[in-house]
């Protein structure tokens, strides 16, 4: 998965440390560990999985989005 092979680069380790700043709400688990509020870890996680793929696009006819969008938000669903 991108997301672990982004976890120590630069943008992922900014990204982290601003999802912190806005408190300590303790709900949902980030990539490599670390609880988080659901929305900021959608964020996080998200972010991870794409920034490895460098945000590609993903258009097929009829279809909108690229293929791996919902994985950020399906890491967090208890």
């Amino acid at each position: 998965m991108t997301a672990i092979g982004a976890v120590e680069d630069l943008p992922a380790k900014a990204l982290r440390d601003m999802i912190g700043d806005f408190g300590e709400s303790i709900t949902s688990t980030l990539i490599k560990g670390g609880k988080i509020t659901p929305d900021r870890a959608v964020l996080y996680n998200s972010g991870l999985v794409h920034y490895l793929d460098f945000n590609d696009s993903y258009f097929a006819k009829g279809e909108t989005g690229h293929s791996s969008n919902s994985i950020g938000s399906t890491l967090v669903v208890r």
